[in-house]
């Protein structure tokens, strides 16, 4: 599922509540929810909590290592960069739910 696919489920969902939203009010309140979690997630120690669904959260990770180039010498360092990665934990609810849909 894409933004685009996801906007119109919403927009369908809406139909049968008090508040009925278009298909762009809810691209932009979207756009507007993606802004703010790409804040909160590039700040020092950023995480975004979704009860029922997971937490998301910025972790440092080691890469492989490997050998950089020192200047224009030929001599090579090691290198053992660190590496931002953004990791999901799921709630419990989600994992049984998902235990359950998938073993059927």
């Amino acid at each position: 599922m894409n933004q685009q696919q996801l906007s119109r489920i919403i927009a369908r969902k809406s139909k049968g509540t008090a508040t009925r939203f278009t298909t762009k009010e809810v691209e932009h309140c979207l756009n507007l929810l993606l802004e703010a979690m790409i804040d909160e997630l590039t700040h020092p120690d950023g995480k975004i909590t979704f009860s029922n669904f997971g937490i998301l959260e910025v972790v440092e990770q080691q890469s492989h290592g490997g050998k950089l180039r020192v200047g224009n010498s030929d001599e090579l360092t090691d290198v053992a960069p660190i590496r931002h990665v953004i990791k999901l934990r799921v709630s419990r609810k989600l994992k049984a739910k998902l235990w359950t849909e998938i073993s059927e």
